[in-house]
């Protein structure tokens, strides 16, 4: 098979039905498909070729899109690198995956590394003359598709995983099981094309013959509605920093900002419960949240019944992916007790990209070990509980940031929180937070009120107000960065732990 197939068949069978909508035009899936055809064709007019590695940095786009699909339709390897990054960035990404061409639109067309092929999508890449493909599709599930950069590094080398076609139709089947997404829906993501998790939901929005439609670049949370409403979106995907602006920017009716979802999911990292109940009361009533992998895709699904059971979970396991949670030592955990997260299912991959180091250490045995602290209760509800560089140990006791936060979230006066380890000067790591507040509170009330929740050994022996938590571009915080520059704790300066 060839993934991009898939586009033939919507092509002949449902010819004017939309693909893609942008603002002021639409392409239905006839055009689509030919629009693909003819980027194909220029691709190997350029000299590309089946096995190649291009390393594609465009815009969110339907270009971007339609050179995904030309890429693999004659047997590339699509790799998505963002346009943002630096010279030094996509060298070292280059040399370490082995990238043979570089694919950038107008905004990214100086930036190829040395050595690199370069393929400019331009105004004239535009005006060329569609063509008939000159050559057949290559037509193998084995085939090597899509090359998924991770947010993990070692030695300084580009992490990433490998997807065949067959693992791409494979994943889709079990996202349209879980999901429920099919020709009826239109999507849209306020997630970058250049992340995967943007551009993932997009292509099988495409595979499962629905609407994919891309936003105005400026368009303005308090304008969303409005937009959603007006085009007649079904589903979108945001990040947690996505949804938290949207609570503070959305107007408040009265009624649910976004009740025309069917479903707004939201994914990247782990909301509050508070967050969780007031996007579906002021957002939407449908919010879903998704626990997954870069490396493997979805793992777990919360759905609002999920919500009000298990307000602290993710919700459970889904159709095709097997999960465990096991000791330091690979051995099985009671239900509810605490250890790492493995997952295996059909269509995941095996090992890392040009990575045996780092292959041995993440999958082992036949799982994925994606490095996350986790419990699922006695009903098989999913309870994360961080990263498991972020856990350290306390006094002999095992400390959760995740748990604490989940603690400190609840107060009113608290719009974030981060906690972390600090060293003190008898070798101990102490939990201290990084704070950022709606109002005016203190350390002494938080100490207060972290003493009726919380047992002694959890509790934050240091508050840090700070205007705003570091995170990355998926809105995730940066513990390393807050632990960076903290100094040394002297014991003896420390309040006693009953202390308010």
């Amino acid at each position: 098979m060839n993934y991009t197939k898939i586009l033939r068949n919507h092509a002949r069978n449902r010819p004017r039905h939309p693909a893609i909508l942008e603002v002021g035009s639409a392409i239905s899936y006839e055009a689509f498909d030919r629009l693909v055809d003819a980027a194909a064709t220029r691709l190997l007019q350029a000299g590309m070729r089946q096995g190649d590695l291009a390393a594609v940095a465009m815009g969110d786009s339907a270009e971007h899109l339609i050179v995904f699909f030309a890429a693999l339709r004659i047997g590339a390897i699509f790799h998505g690198v963002s346009p943002a990054a630096s010279a030094a960035e996509l060298r070292q990404d280059c040399e370490n995956l082995g990238v043979r061409w570089f694919v950038a639109d107008a905004e990214g067309a100086g930036a190829a590394p040395p050595g690199i092929d370069m393929i400019g999508v331009d105004q004239a890449w535009r005006d060329a003359s569609p063509a008939t493909l000159p050559v057949d599709m290559p037509d193998d599930p084995a085939l090597p598709a899509y090359l998924v950069p991770t947010s993990g590094t070692s030695s300084g080398k580009t992490r990433a995983v490998l997807f065949t076609h067959g693992d791409l139709a494979l994943r889709l089947q079990y996202s349209q099981m879980n999901m429920g997404y099919g020709p009826w829906d239109r999507y849209t993501s306020l997630v970058p094309l250049a992340f995967n998790v943007g551009r993932i939901h997009f292509v099988h929005t495409l595979q499962a013959a629905g609407t994919a439609l891309f936003l105005p670049p400026t368009l303005s949370f308090a304008a969303l509605p409005s937009i959603l409403a007006g085009n007649a979106i079904s589903w979108m995907f945001v990040t947690p920093h996505h949804l938290r602006n949207m609570l503070r920017s959305v107007p408040r009716t009265g009624r649910p900002a976004l009740a025309g979802l069917r479903q707004l999911v939201v994914g990247s990292s782990v909301l509050t419960a508070q967050e969780r109940a007031d996007a579906r009361e002021f957002l939407s009533p449908n919010l879903v949240e998704q626990y997954g992998t870069a490396q493997c895709g979805l793992h777990s699904t919360s759905s609002r019944a999920d919500q009000i059971a298990a307000p602290d979970s993710v919700g459970r396991i889904v159709i095709g992916t097997e999960a465990e949670i096991v000791d330091d030592r690979g051995r099985p955990v009671p239900r509810g007790a605490t250890g790492e997260i493995r997952l295996r299912g059909p269509g995941f991959p095996t090992g890392y990209y040009r990575d045996p180091e780092g292959s041995a250490a993440a999958f082992r045995d036949g799982w994925f070990h994606p490095g996350d602290l986790a419990a699922i209760d006695n009903s098989g509800y999913l309870h994360l509980k961080g990263r498991i560089d972020d856990m350290f140990v306390f006094d002999g006791f095992n400390i959760f940031p995740d748990e604490i936060e989940a603690v400190l979230a609840q107060h009113p006066q608290i719009a974030e929180v981060a906690i972390v380890g600090q060293r003190s000067d008898l070798n101990q790591e102490l939990p201290v937070a990084f704070v950022v507040t709606r109002g005016e509170v203190s350390s002494e009330e938080l100490h207060r009120f972290c003493a009726a929740r919380l047992t002694q050994y959890r509790r934050p022996r240091g508050f840090y107000f700070v205007p705003a938590l570091p995170k990355n571009d998926m809105g995730k915080v940066l513990r390393r960065q807050l632990r960076a520059n903290l100094p040394v704790i002297v014991s003896s300066s420390l309040a006693p732990l009953n202390s308010p």
